[in-house]
């Protein structure tokens, strides 16, 4: 799974950001893209990554079509019952000039997930064709006012976008093996998000080890029903002291076996 946040920058895609993208996709490959201006770079007469290939990328891999460079709306909301969009509702700060775009799906595979509030205008959309997912929003994640709802948007899309490609969910993502995932940010400072998917009911830990194979901070002990769950770590050890800059690793351990990721702290 490849995360791709351009922010605000150009060219947003080189050529061989652009073919790389593409032939990871046609492998199977699932892409989460984010970032201002995406969109208007690709179309526009002046736009540095304004080439065929990206015009392709954008349409029939990313499921879009670009409207307008800037939605005059800041506020923003999720479509109720979708796998990621749901109960989402966040507006976008400044920590640039805000041009957020708006588009609309290109293709019938691709749905619209996030509009600007009190419109009918898409700022995200998720596609499937294939054997391959993308998610595309049409903003930058940093432009986000909700660390909590910008933590849903990322753990709900990586759920999404790990559902096999021959289903297409309208309903809360289907859990259907034991899944830990990538946390976000990584490196990280202060704090990063783990998560995980359990098929089933079962006791789970939890825990993070540092390079030595110690652990130093328990975070899950107990038995959780199927679902998916996230659980946010702030850096420090099972008394509550920061731990220095370094490798770590977490561990999900269950009844079903165990998986192990790596994560970098940054001071």
């Amino acid at each position: 799974m490849i995360f791709w946040n351009v922010s605000w920058g150009f060219p947003a895609l080189t050529r061989s950001d652009v073919q790389l993208l593409m032939d990871y996709l046609d492998q199977g490959g699932r892409l989460f893209i984010a970032g201002q201006d995406i969109g208007w770079d690709i179309h526009d007469a002046y736009g540095s990554s304004n080439f065929r290939k990206a015009h392709i990328f954008y349409n029939e891999y990313l499921g879009s079509h670009y409207d307008a460079d800037n939605s005059q709306v800041y506020s923003l909301e999720g479509v109720p019952g979708d796998p990621i969009g749901d109960s989402l509702q966040f507006s976008l700060n400044n920590v640039y000039s805000l041009f957020p775009e708006v588009i609309s799906t290109y293709t019938d595979s691709a749905v619209g997930f996030i509009r600007y509030s009190g419109t009918n205008k898409f700022a995200a959309i998720r596609n499937t064709n294939g054997n391959f997912r993308t998610v595309y929003l049409g903003f930058g994640l940093e432009q986000m006012d909700s660390a909590e709802m910008q933590e849903n948007l990322i753990s709900r899309s990586i759920a999404w976008l790990s559902l096999p490609t021959g289903i297409r969910s309208t309903g809360p993502a289907v859990v259907k093996k034991l899944a830990l995932y990538q946390n976000y940010p990584n490196p990280f400072n202060p704090s990063t998000t783990i998560t995980f998917q359990l098929p089933r009911a079962m006791q789970v830990e939890l825990t993070i080890f540092n390079l030595l194979g110690q652990p130093v901070r328990h975070l899950l002990q107990e038995k959780r029903p199927e679902g998916s769950y996230r659980v946010k770590w702030d850096g420090t050890d099972d008394y509550g002291h920061p731990l220095p800059s370094g490798i770590y690793f977490y561990r999900l351990k269950t009844p079903s076996g165990q998986m192990q990721r790596k994560m970098i702290l940054l001071r």
